[in-house]
């Protein structure tokens, strides 16, 4: 009986491992063709607009305490009242800022993990850049021009007033009364600008693992710091991520945009107006295949990056104007989009106006 079971277990184990050694066990590591922990990106620079920075100097002095006292008595009637009148004031140290007028739209070097990856004019674009998946640390510098150096002195004073009535017992009142000036030190005349970091990115920003994106640095409407009454501001940049598509690693090449198509998006990055208006007018193909386009994007408020619309390739117009407006501020007319391509066309400030910028994707 039990040779019987002994073969039975037998059987069932060989065939175990027979199966076990038809298994195909990778090897420690992706294979070649998983993701590579790299990203192309590339960046924009659409920021405008005047702005302040404030950069702390540190401070001034140490922490001093005075202290006085006073004591009288008074009679009111039959009550005697002993009052004491004490005041406290304590000194902190002085602060100071140097506080710089920025054009976000002169010429910024973009810094990369402590790497400058090139300076970019208004409206200019680096290449798409090889860089590493994963958070990284951003900044910009820039020339500012310094304006003047703020100092702010604060100090409390607690007022304390105690009143004994002889025989009826006591009161107190207890006040902390804050108060804080401002001195603005001007410059001499005639200083040359400065190359100062005019933003930083903190956190920092993360780029996705085998993505395609672009970078825009667009000056945002609201400073990142606003301090003291907004005397102490720090405007700043966004950097505001237009993802594209996954990299040529992950498509072995393929094309991302079908044969004989085009992909267009629209990116406002325009402070001026709230929102805006893109009309795309056009003709795809030729003879009795042709094809018109006709399509309006209305309200598109700022810092919106719109998913891509794919059209057949042909020759395009594009009007941006206000929301809700038929009347362009800008257009680029008569465009001819080859196929198998994509396009960026970025709302973005110009004086006290917008206009329509073209970016080349692929």
């Amino acid at each position: 009986m039990y040779s019987k079971y002994f073969f039975i277990f037998l059987a069932i184990l060989t065939a175990a491992v027979t199966f076990w050694s038809c298994i195909d066990i990778p090897t420690t590591g992706p294979p070649e063709s998983a993701f590579d922990m790299r990203a192309q990106i590339r960046f924009v620079h659409v920021a405008s607009g005047t702005d302040t920075i404030a950069i702390a100097l540190g401070t001034s002095g140490d922490t001093a305490h005075t202290s006085s006292a006073t004591q009288f008595t008074t009679v009111s009637g039959t009550d005697t009242i002993i009052v004491t009148d004490s005041a406290y004031v304590t000194y902190y140290p002085i602060t100071f800022y140097r506080r710089f007028q920025v054009d976000f739209s002169s010429p910024l070097d973009v810094i990369e993990d402590g790497v400058s990856v090139g300076q970019l004019s208004f409206g200019g674009a680096t290449s798409y850049l090889d860089v590493p998946a994963g958070p990284r640390d951003l900044s910009l510098r820039g020339m500012a021009q310094l304006a003047d150096t703020l100092e702010i002195s604060v100090d409390d004073t607690r007022h304390v007033i105690r009143q004994d009535t002889v025989g009826k017992g006591s009161s107190r009142s207890d006040t902390v009364i804050t108060n804080r000036s401002y001195a603005f030190l001007p410059v001499s005349a005639g200083l040359p600008p400065e190359n100062i970091t005019v933003d930083y990115k903190n956190p920092k920003i993360v780029i996705f693992t085998d993505r395609k994106a672009t970078v825009l640095f667009i000056h945002d409407l609201q400073p990142i710091i606003a301090q003291e009454g907004n005397r102490v501001r720090y405007g700043w940049i966004n950097y505001q991520i237009a993802d594209e598509r996954y990299s040529d690693r992950i498509f072995r090449g393929a094309p991302s945009v079908p044969a004989e198509s085009i992909a267009v998006r629209f990116i406002n990055a325009s402070r001026n107006t709230p929102s805006k208006r893109l009309t795309i007018k056009g003709t795809a193909g030729s003879g009795p295949n042709a094809v018109t386009i006709n399509v309006m994007s209305d309200s598109v408020a700022f810092l919106t990056v719109m998913p891509y619309r794919k059209y057949h390739e042909g020759q395009y117009s594009f009007y941006l104007s206000n929301a809700g407006s038929t009347v362009p501020a800008d257009s680029l007319p008569s465009l001819s989009l080859t196929s198998h391509h994509r396009y960026s066309f970025v709302a973005v400030d110009s004086a006290s106006t917008f206009r329509l910028r073209r970016y080349d994707d692929d």
